[in-house]
This record gives C-alpha cells, sequence and structure tokens, in this order.
C-alpha cells in the first residue's frame, strides 16, 4: 500500500489501566485525588440533553475564548481551542512546516513533537539535555538552518520538571523573530510553578503558547487544551481546527472550573507541598530524586535496580511509568510518579520508604 514508510517505525504506547481509582493513576500526570462531590454533583445537574445530542454552538466557543484569554489580560481573538495541548501543538505543526523542513526543541521531550512533525515532512532536531538539566539557549541557535521551520521550548520542561530562565526564553524569541521563525512555547505544566510567558506575545510576532485544562486544572477527560498568540497568528492556525473540536458537556465542565478557580489553586498548593515532602522523604530513604517544579517526580533506588518499587506499585494496583533512562545516566529503570495533596501518607509509598537498600 502507498502509506508513509516512517509511519511503520513509530512505536505508540497505549497501556491500559485496571483502576481509575484516586491516588492509583499515578502515570500521566493528571489530578490525582477526585474533587468532592457535591462540587460535581452541582456541575452534573447543570447537563442537559441537548449538550449530547447537538453540536456545540461557536458562540460558546468563543464565550470560552473570551473567559482563557481575561486570565491572561488578552482578547478572545488571542485564544484557540481544541482537543486537548496535544492537538494545539500538531496544528501549529500543521500550520508552520513542510516537506524537508525542521524542528528544533530538547530530547527527551514529549513524544509527539517527533511524530506530528514527521506527519507533515518535518525533520526533529534534538538538542541533548545534560544531566544538570542545564537550558542552554545557545545550542537551539547552533542547529539552526534555512530549513528551519519552528522551535518548541517546553517550560516547565518535560519529563524532568526544570524551569527556564524568562531571559533566555526571551533571547530566542527575539532571535527567532528576526528570522521570522515561529517559536511554540509548551506550557502544559506552567500552573504548577505560576509561570508563563504569555507576556511575549504581545512583543515579539512569532510566539505562540500551548497550555491545558488536563494537568493542574483535573480536567484531562475533557480533552481541552489551547493556545495563546497574536491574532494573525491564531486566525492562521484556526483555518486547520477540526468542526467542533470541543463537546457541549467539556464546554460545561471548564467553565464550572473558571467560577470555581479557588478550588484548583488549592489543589495545586497541596500537590506542590505533597510534593516537596516526598522528595525530602525519598532522600533520607536513600534515593536519588529528581526534583521537579510539575506534578511528577523521578526517582530511583541508590543501591538498587528499584524492582522492589516496581514490585510494591504494582502490588497496590498503582498505574505508574518505569523504566525510563536519565540522560548521563546508565540505570534504565528510573521511575515517573504523578503526585498529588497526601500522596506521601499512601500506604504504597510508606512501604517504599521502609526498602532497605
Amino acid at each position: 500500500m502507498k502509506i508513509n514508510k516512517w509511519i511503520e517505525s513509530v512505536k505508540r504506547v497505549r497501556k491500559g489501566r485496571k483502576t481509575n481509582l484516586p491516588f492509583h493513576r499515578c502515570d500521566f500526570a493528571e489530578r490525582l485525588t477526585n474533587f468532592e462531590n457535591d462540587f460535581f454533583n452541582n456541575f452534573i445537574a447543570t447537563l442537559k440533553q441537548e449538550d449530547f445530542i447537538t453540536y456545540p454552538s461557536y458562540d460558546d466557543y468563543l464565550s470560552l475564548q473570551l473567559r482563557i484569554g481575561k486570565l491572561f489580560n488578552m482578547k478572545a481573538e488571542n485564544v484557540y481551542m481544541t482537543t486537548g495541548s496535544g492537538s494545539c501543538i500538531k496544528d501549529v505543526i500543521q500550520v508552520t512546516c513542510t516537506n524537508d523542513s525542521e524542528i528544533i526543541s530538547t530530547s527527551p521531550c514529549f513524544p509527539m513533537y517527533f511524530v506530528f512533525g514527521e506527519t507533515f515532512g518535518a525533520k526533529f532536531i534534538k538538542v541533548q539535555s545534560s544531566s544538570s538539566k542545564e537550558f542552554n539557549y545557545k545550542n537551539y541557535i547552533k542547529n539552526t538552518t534555512e530549513n528551519t521551520r519552528l522551535v518548541i521550548i517546553t517550560n516547565p520542561n518535560s519529563p524532568f520538571g526544570d524551569i527556564r530562565d524568562k531571559k533566555d526564553i526571551e533571547t530566542l524569541c527575539e532571535y527567532y523573530n528576526k528570522l521570522g521563525i515561529v517559536v511554540l512555547i509548551d506550557e502544559a505544566y506552567a500552573d504548577f510553578c505560576n509561570t508563563t510567558s504569555a507576556d511575549l506575545i504581545k512583543k515579539y510576532d512569532n510566539v505562540i503558547i500551548s497550555r491545558t485544562f488536563s494537568k493542574a486544572w483535573g480536567a484531562a477527560g475533557t480533552r481541552v487544551g489551547y493556545l495563546l498568540g497574536n491574532e494573525n497568528l491564531i486566525k492562521l492556525i484556526s483555518n486547520v481546527q477540526l468542526t467542533y473540536p470541543i463537546t457541549g458537556p467539556s464546554l460545561k465542565f471548564i467553565n464550572y472550573l473558571l467560577d470555581n478557580k479557588e478550588i484548583v489553586k488549592k489543589y495545586v498548593k497541596a500537590s506542590n507541598e505533597s510534593r516537596d515532602i516526598l522528595i525530602k522523604k525519598l532522600n533520607k530513604a536513600n534515593f536519588d530524586v529528581i526534583a521537579s517544579n510539575t506534578n511528577s517526580i523521578h526517582f530511583h533506588e541508590k543501591k538498587g535496580d528499584n524492582n522492589k518499587v516496581v514490585d510494591i506499585l504494582r502490588k497496590h494496583k498503582v498505574a505508574f511509568r518505569s523504566g525510563l533512562r536519565i540522560p548521563q545516566d546508565n540505570r534504565s529503570n528510573w521511575i515517573r510518579l504523578s503526585i498529588g495533596p497526601d500522596i506521601e501518607k499512601t500506604s504504597f509509598i510508606k512501604e517504599i520508604f521502609d526498602i532497605k537498600q
């Protein structure tokens, strides 16, 4: 069959879960605990048959764009919404890239940068991360060629959760603005460290930011992501938007969360506190830990192979990520665990603390 041959080499991870219960969904950085029953049931009471039977109204889309824009002191015209931030990123790549073009980003990174790039004929140029996780913006510039069509900066960085210096980000935005190259700043985890480069949108025409309601906002199942950018860029990207990409119930839930932002802020604060407690306790328990500014951490037994940790997590039916490699580290079984309020008090974490190394 006449298909793109590179597709055959792509390996996608699609593992099922045995449970989605609170404190057991530790693999994909979702909200770890449920909302209070009264809070969620009040939302359920607002749903109507028409939310499921009919297509959403574009007036409802515009209304939500306006609300999101106000979070960043922007207009609705500065906001683009679609089915999750992954689709946002794909749409930016579709608009900017073509055959034999190049995308520059760090490695390791969100793997879909590569897959989406290949979809539209772009080569993925890797800027390798070091063990110190230092962000050297000069490495981006060194890898820039006449074929460069898009630069992606993740802040906080994924998967390790380190924060990029705002001055370095702006240096790159200014440099690429002179070359007419779009800079996409992926801020999927920015709510956990109260950082954003949204102000750069007003200074540089080439800057676009991707954000999501899936992580800190606790709405991964709604599949709502959005872009922030200047009106011209947003208008161009809107030309490739799916027809009715966000469902009626999803629109309602995001509006409901925006009506209750304090609940989200409370969850973020509690998650960060538990993350920092967990990092300290794992260090004391003789683990190597990569500190993070997001809602997940990486850790490994100092003297072991992490198999004891894997056995404990599996015994408690916890969904998690393992078998991971860290740059400049020979160990191949690092664990990535999503974090939420009071996770350090769970029975499986207490068992991990007691591992004898």
